[in-house]
């Protein structure tokens, strides 16, 4: 039946006010960015602050969201969380408070209890605590705006109450403790740890009314009723102790408490009603019921004279508390007359009768860890103090110290598996054994194992393995033809060095035998090429003498391969290696062979499995960083808590080496369990001392093997150098030739300019005689001239006119003669024309002899004409 407590809240008011709706801070909207950029540019860098500036600007969006009215009850949650943990980055980025050099964010709320009183401090702390007490009083406030008469929505107000309660206790753990001070730098009391305590009894109170309320119009049975009715009472009790103690008591609106005061009232009677529903009706329960009904009257009747007393509280919850009363004290008035009348039975004290239990149908449920973890964030990321890089240091001396104490236990047993194979000499044994089993299988075991080297101790079989990846006869044989390219390559350097010295000198005889030693006056070739010349006789002898020592080393190679090379082939090597034979009747059950086989192949494969560890760990180790974790940490002398949380990780690697030193355990013991067996089966004895023959001829196969390696590597050695030093010869002689060749060009050139200069000096020779030689006749002619025209003259003066005395005047015939002027000078002292040339250099200097050429040959020649110009024709009648 539906309690009368639930009946009387549906009769009488509204369920949702029956239950108190906690109101949230009102704080003061500031932009928080300007403080911050100012702190990483003095800090940090200005790029830095500029990197940053998108995460200045979500933070300040994410503060003046939490203030704002316009959200829903599921938004303003998810905003409190974001604005939460990217609190939790700012804290432990940078230090906020009001000393000098730290970020300077005031930031200011008032109390939810008394909107008067403010307090405005600079601790990021402070302001974390204000939004748990608002996220808190919006899980409270849709638990209040829940349709409780719904069972769905009976389920969704005890979630919301469960959730809010678990955010108070959040911060109960991290605020402070009350303060009557009303400094503006004290936080208020709403956000302290009694107040936070208190509220969250609340909350779970009424979490676990929405379930008694359920359980009661369900129909739940009177035993279910009276636990679930009781916790109810006792979480009202504790918020109502809580909220009367100081300082709380002169805090909190005296309503709230005698809200809190009426429903532990009611949820007592209800409690005692549904136990007195549960008692018969008989002698037997009668006194127990007029006890519970005595002790719920008196009870409700306390409620309700402090409700009636105190303003502001719900008129449906006064109606509530009286029609409950009224009820309980009819139902007790019944009793008390059956029992008078009827039963006659002694009434117990109420503090005799046993206590009534309790069932906690509902807890405080905190937010997840990673809604409040901010080590997912990316605010601030390139803002990284020095204390988070020496938590982050010590983090990984950590891991580096778990990962080297683990693969120190692997190593410790990798040597334990070493030690105990050698001790038992295997895989020895059994590649010996499974020689003489697969001996007649043409590449079996014989050829597979034993033919590579198995059975012999390590660094012979390493050895072994080296000098069979290289052929061993075939090897040398390509060594040796290797040899004998480069000695030709050498030599042929050489020759061609040689050819172009002779070459040359050749060249530079002919030009001296066609042009004369006179002329051709550099020196000879053979005189410059001594140095080179006894280079080329130096190579011959060094490219004898390494001929020789090739011609040696291959006559060693080849009686070598049909000696004691031989043995180092896979076939020769797997037919010499001793066989255990199995014995002629078995011993025991069983192929003990396959069975130790069987034990070393668990062995090895468990070893294998230390480097898939080594490298899980190494993978883990790569992908561990916990920077945003390591900040995240709102106290740092708690990173020890997160590193320990940490380092979990690699438990599954301890666990892995655990696994794997157990294992080889197990196997080592079943290993030598079979090796003792093994010993007593085989003649191990037997093959030891043919073991012990084996490995000295293998040993001796080796050393002659490296001796004449030794000698194939000194020739390779000597041809390296020496490809080098015959390649610097063939340089050296081709520069030398081409420089003389170009030499011999342009002296060359020189002999036949001389020529070309001689021929041109003897040309002006010729041609300067016939000048001289052209003058004088004309000389000659003008003085014979002049005389038949002096003689002319006389004879016409002496008879003017005689005939052929006369002469025609110089300006023509037939004109009368010019009157001679009393100045002009008498025809007969004309001067004598021309005069006498001079005469010519007697000959041409020598040529200069030697190399370079002689200057130009215009500094040595003469003009045609010693004056420059030819003599005018004489006059045609001997004067003018």
């Amino acid at each position: 039946p539906i309690s009368n407590l639930a009946r009387a809240m549906t009769e009488t008011t509204n369920p949702t006010g029956m239950m108190l709706g906690i109101m949230p801070k009102k704080g003061e909207d500031f932009d928080p960015s300007p403080p911050i950029r100012e702190y990483i540019e003095s800090r940090y860098s200005p790029e830095d602050a500029a990197g940053a500036e998108q995460d200045l600007e979500t933070l300040t969006l994410l503060r003046s969201e939490c203030l704002s009215a316009g959200l829903t009850q599921t938004q303003r949650r998810e905003t409190l969380l974001s604005y939460y943990r990217a609190l939790r980055v700012v804290e432990g980025r940078f230090p906020v408070s009001k000393q000098a050099g730290h970020v300077k964010l005031k930031f200011t709320w008032s109390d939810a209890f008394d909107t008067k009183g403010k307090c405005e401090i600079a601790d990021v702390k402070f302001e974390r605590c204000a939004v748990l007490f608002n996220l808190a009083c919006a899980w409270c406030q849709s638990g209040c705006d829940a349709d409780r008469d719904d069972a769905d929505g009976a389920k969704v107000a005890a979630h919301a109450f469960q959730n809010a309660a678990g955010v108070f206790c959040v911060l109960e753990q991290i605020a402070e403790k009350a303060t009557t001070s009303k400094s503006l730098d004290v936080p208020t009391m709403d956000v302290s740890k009694e107040c936070a305590a208190a509220l969250a009894q609340l909350c779970l109170a009424q979490a676990q009314k929405c379930v008694f309320d359920k359980a009661s119009r369900d129909g739940k049975s009177a035993g279910v009723l009276v636990k679930l009715a009781r916790q109810c009472y006792l979480f009202y009790a504790a918020a109502k102790t809580a909220l009367e103690t100081p300082p709380l008591c002169d805090h909190v609106d005296k309503s709230w408490r005698a809200h809190i005061e009426a429903m532990a009232s009611l949820h007592f009677a209800e409690a005692e009603v549904a136990a007195c529903a549960g008692l018969a009706d008989d002698e037997d329960g009668v006194g127990a019921k007029i006890a519970r009904l005595q002790r719920a009257s008196q009870v409700l009747g306390v409620g309700a004279k402090f409700v009636k007393s105190t303003h502001g509280v719900s008129v449906g919850l006064v109606t509530t508390l009286m029609t409950l009363k009224d009820t309980v004290d009819r139902d007790l008035a019944q009793a008390t007359r059956e029992n008078e009348v009827v039963y006659m039975v002694r009434v117990p004290a109420y503090e005799d009768l046993p206590e009534l239990g309790a069932a906690a149908m509902v807890k405080a449920t905190p937010p997840a860890p990673a809604a409040l973890d901010a080590s997912g964030e990316s605010l601030f990321s390139n803002i990284v103090p020095e204390s988070g890089f020496k938590a982050l240091s010590k983090y990984t001396e950590l891991v580096d110290t778990t990962i080297r104490e683990e693969s120190d236990v692997l190593a410790l047993a990798s040597d334990e598996a070493r030690a105990a194979l050698a001790e038992m000499e295997l895989p020895e044994l059994l590649i010996a054994a499974e020689a003489a089993a697969g001996s007649g299988i043409p590449g079996g075991a014989r050829n597979a194992a034993a033919g590579a080297g198995a059975g012999l101790p390590t660094p012979l079989a390493e050895e072994l393995a080296a000098a069979q990846r290289g052929g061993v006869s075939v090897g040398f044989r390509d060594d040796l033809a290797r040899l004998r390219e480069a000695h030709d390559a050498c030599a042929h350097r050489v020759d061609a060095a040689e050819r172009a010295l002779d070459a040359e000198a050749s060249e530079d005889e002919a030009c001296r035998d066609a042009y004369g030693g006179d002329k051709w006056t550099r020196p000879a070739s053979a005189a410059l090429t001594s140095n080179l010349r006894e280079k080329i006789s130096t190579y011959r002898g060094n490219l004898a003498q390494s001929f020789r020592s090739d011609e040696s080393l291959h006559a060693r190679v080849a009686d070598a391969s049909d000696g004691v090379l031989r043995l180092l082939e896979p076939d020769a090597m797997a037919a010499a290696t001793p066989a255990l034979r199995a014995p002629m009747v078995s011993t025991g059950d069983g192929d003990v062979v396959s069975e130790l086989r069987a034990a070393v192949t668990d062995l090895e494969a468990i070893g294998a499995e230390r480097a898939g560890i080594d490298a899980t760990a190494k993978a883990i180790k790569d992908g561990d960083n916990i920077m945003a974790k390591v900040m995240a940490v709102e106290n740092p002398e708690t990173h020890d808590a997160l590193f320990a949380t940490e380092l979990a990780k690699y438990d599954k690697v301890k666990s892995a080496v655990a696994l794997n030193v157990s294992s080889q355990a197990d196997v080592l013991g079943r290993l030598r369990a079979q090796h003792e067996f093994f010993l007593r089966t085989y003649d191990v004895d037997g093959w030891r001392a043919a073991s012990a023959i084996h490995v000295e001829a293998t040993r001796d196969a080796l050393a002659h093997f490296k001796e004449l390696s030794g000698g194939i590597e000194r020739g390779s050695t000597f041809y390296a150098g020496f490809a080098v030093a015959t390649a610097q010869l063939l340089e050296e002689t081709t520069a030398w030739v081409e420089s003389r060749r170009r030499e011999k060009s342009q002296l060359e050139a020189t002999v036949a300019q001389r020529a070309r200069e001689a021929a041109e000096v003897a040309q002006n020779h010729a041609a300067a005689a016939a000048a001289a030689q052209q003058a004088a006749a004309d000389q000659a002619a003008a003085a014979r001239a002049a005389a038949d025209a002096r003689a002319a003259q006389h004879r016409q003066i002496q008879d003017p006119f005689a005939a052929g005395a006369f002469v025609a005047p110089p300006h023509g015939v037939g004109y009368p003669p010019q009157p001679t002027s009393p100045h002009a000078l008498p025809a007969y002292h004309y001067p004598s024309y021309p005069p006498q040339p001079q005469h010519a250099p007697s000959a041409y200097p020598t040529a200069p002899q030697g190399y370079p050429p002689p200057p130009p040959q215009s500094q040595y020649l003469y003009p045609p004409n010693p004056y420059g110009q030819q003599p005018p024709p004489p006059p045609p009648h001997g004067y003018r």
